[in-house]
């Protein structure tokens, strides 16, 4: 495949089941017990594994700026897509102000 690399991280199932997990568990509360977690954040956060990007939307308005990390290709480009409604304020209260989703490997951006 073009652009794969030995490095390159590889979970395509995870990636795939992923997402309809994480809606299921936020029917059951997730995303409330997300946003009890974040609460008193502020200023620029660093966000490791991001996911779908599902926190995003659960970040306090302190929040200037969310730095986000998926390394898995899939999930990156939900995160992505994520990132930019949270930009648009489609999200609410709270949300992501700016930011970027990248991969774990430098200058591999995905948004």
């Amino acid at each position: 495949m073009a652009g794969k690399t030995a490095n390159t991280p590889r979970r395509p199932v995870f990636g795939r089941v992923y997402p309809a997990m994480a809606r299921a568990l936020d029917r059951a509360g997730m995303s409330a017990r997300r946003r009890e977690l974040l609460a008193g954040l502020s200023g620029h956060v660093l966000e490791v594994g991001a996911g779908d990007g599902a926190t995003f939307a659960c970040y306090p308005p302190g929040v200037e700026r969310v730095l986000a990390i998926e390394p898995e290709p899939r999930l990156r480009a939900l995160a992505a897509a994520a990132a930019a409604a949270a930009r648009r304020g489609r999200h609410g209260r709270g949300g992501v102000r700016a930011g970027a989703v990248l991969s774990a490997r430098a200058g591999h951006g995905a948004g």
